[in-house]
Formats: structure tokens, sequence, C-alpha cells
């Protein structure tokens, strides 16, 4: 294989008033433009590119070392049947502690692993850990459970992406079958050939697949119809409102009759409260996941609620 890399720079001048800080931050900010306006080139340091909060740019800074300071962490949150109440699921959820930080919230870093192209390297090692653990708890129960994760448009669109999902599960022995990857709408604006042929090459290794936050990208029943798809996954926004806002209930039993229809199963998210699982599961969805079940948890965690929920639902079936 050839590869062709290429690199964007960003230059700092030494002044009057500059400090090793203040030059690695002036770096960063050009760099950050680099990387937005010019990609592959260089660009210097100007007073107008200070506009880019500090805060961002420290923020970008420390997530190219926390992979190497052992400061990020999988979480793991439960899916459930929403018929028998089984735990049939786990979806693999990134968490960053940085020392003296605290916990971070996605929403905060997640947009700039993309931006940066950092995502690349997370992405693979958010996968590698959730095959590692699918594994280590199969060990532990016998049992096989599926492992959800989430895949951005940064990396599914990336050459190389099947080779490297392949390897991860080479690597770890995780079966493709119990693999479900997890993809936003927003990915299948472009090249849609492109897209097909990643997901031919990904159905042929028999892995699921997922649509993540349906309902609320640039939705389209085409790419429903020729895309290999086998879950639909309901926004969080849909379930929240279910049982109180005249608009939320058809949409979500409209989504829940189209995936039927095509054979696709559906998942909500953000359950919460008792009422909403109980009219999902009214509606005929297939599965829910969210706090009313358990937030995302350290891996032990998930794993000792899982075993707890097996236990108290095999005693139920007795009964």
């Amino acid at each position: 294989h050839q590869l062709y890399i290429s690199a964007s720079i960003g230059i700092s001048r030494a002044q009057a008033y500059s400090t090793p800080e203040v030059l690695q931050r002036e770096g960063y900010t050009a760099l950050y433009h680099a990387k937005k306006t010019a990609k592959g080139k260089w660009l210097h340091f100007e007073p107008s590119m200070a506009a880019v909060s500090p805060e961002r740019l420290e923020m970008e800074m420390c997530l190219r070392s926390a992979l190497a300071k052992n400061e990020m962490r999988v979480y793991y949150q439960p899916q459930v049947k929403l018929a028998s109440g089984a735990i049939c699921g786990a979806e693999a959820l990134l968490r960053w502690k940085p020392e003296g930080l605290g916990t971070i919230s996605p929403a905060a870093f997640i947009p700039i692993l993309e931006e940066t192209g950092l995502m690349l390297e997370f992405g693979r090692w958010i996968l590698q850990e959730a095959c590692r653990q699918g594994i280590e708890w199969r060990r532990k129960t016998g049992v096989q459970l599926r492992m959800a994760v989430n895949v951005s448009a940064v990396e599914f669109l990336n050459p190389g992406f099947v080779e490297s999902v392949e390897q991860t599960l080479q690597e770890t022995g995780f079966p493709p079958e119990f693999l479900e990857l997890e993809l936003t709408e927003s990915l299948l604006v472009g090249d849609f050939t492109q897209a097909r042929a990643i997901f031919d090459r990904l159905r042929g290794l028999g892995i699921l697949t997922a649509v993540d936050d349906f309902g609320i990208g640039q939705s389209s029943l085409s790419y429903l119809h020729e895309l290999p798809f086998h879950r639909l996954k309901i926004d969080q926004s849909f379930t929240a409102g279910i049982t109180d806002d005249e608009k939320s209930r058809p949409l979500v039993e409209n989504i829940i009759r189209l995936a039927s229809d095509m054979g696709m199963s559906t998942i909500a998210e953000g359950i919460e409260h008792q009422d909403q699982m109980d009219l999902l599961r009214e509606l005929g969805c297939d599965e829910g996941q969210g706090y009313l079940f358990a937030k995302p948890l350290p891996a032990e965690d998930f794993l000792g609620l899982w075993l707890d929920h097996t236990a108290c639902c095999t005693a139920k079936m007795k009964r």
C-alpha cells in the first residue's frame, strides 16, 4: 500500500512579550486555523486568530495526550428488551477524566476530536476497548453480549476503516455478529456510493449497523431502503415527550411501524420514567435505553448490574 501523508503546521514567532507558554498557545492557535482553513499547509500566528478561546485550545492540547496519560475511560450503558426486561446489549460511551479537572462532558470534547482528526485514533481505541471488554465479560459469564459502538463520519469515511474494524475483531476474538456500529444520518449526506460500498463490506463481515438519533437529522427513506441497517434508534427528544406531547406519540408510533415493515428492530433512547417504557412497549418498540435502567457505568459496575439483573429476571420467570 502507498500512503500519502500531509501535515498542517502552525507557526508562532517570538516577541518581546513571549514566554514558552505564549509561544505554544499561539502555535496551537495557528495550527487550529491551518486545519480549519488550509489543510495540509502552514500558517503563521496572527493576532486576529486569537478569537479562538484559550479554553478551547487548552482542551485540544490536553486531548492530544489524554490516551497516553490514561485519562480516557469507556463506560457502558445497558440496552434492555422491553418485553422481558432482560439486558440484551451495551453501548460503549467515551468518558474523559483529566487529572485535577473532574469529568468533562462529551458534548464539550467530542466535537474537538472530530474537528482535529483525533477521532480516528480515539475511535480505534474505543472499539478495541469495547471488544476486549466484551470478551472479558464472556469469559466471566459464559454469555456474549451485543456491543454497540458509535462511529463518526470522520471514521466511517476514512480509508482503511473497514480493515481497522476487521483487524480489531481478529485481535480481540470478538464475534462480528455481536458488534453493532451506530451511525448518524449526517454521514450519509455526501458520497452515497462510497457509503454503500462500506456498508456492503461491513455486512459481508457479519457486523450489525444501526441508525443513531433517527428522525432529527436529514432523514431520507431512500437510504433506509438501500442500506442494510438492522436497527433504528429513536432519538431521546421523541422519548422525552411521548407521554405528554400529542405530536411525539404518532411520530414514534410511525417510526416503529416503519422499522417493522422494513425488517428492522427499534430501540428508544433516553427512557427515564416507567410510563415512557410502558407506552413504548405498548407501541411495539423492541428495546430501550436510559436512566430508568441505569446510567453509563464503568465495566465492573456494569457487570455487577448485569448479573443481578439476570438473576432477577430468572427468578421472575420461575415464578
